[in-house]
């Protein structure tokens, strides 16, 4: 059940970063966060994509070759 944490943070950091940017009310420290959390989302992209892979194929049942 742990493994789906990493994807599910990573999605909360991609939406947290453009919700920040996107409603900023004249304070930069906004932007700056928000732009901190994009940041950190594509961080996490080496560790979520390989378990998003993972996961499929856990799911399915099967590999990606045909």
């Amino acid at each position: 059940m742990e493994i789906l944490l990493v994807p599910l943070f990573s999605l909360l950091t991609l939406i947290g970063g453009v919700y920040l940017i996107v409603k900023r009310r004249d304070k930069s420290w906004y932007l700056v966060a928000g732009i901190g959390l994009l940041g950190l989302f594509l961080l996490s992209l080496a560790l979520t994509i390989p378990i998003l892979f993972l996961l499929i194929i856990l799911f399915t049942g099967q590999g990606f070759a045909g």
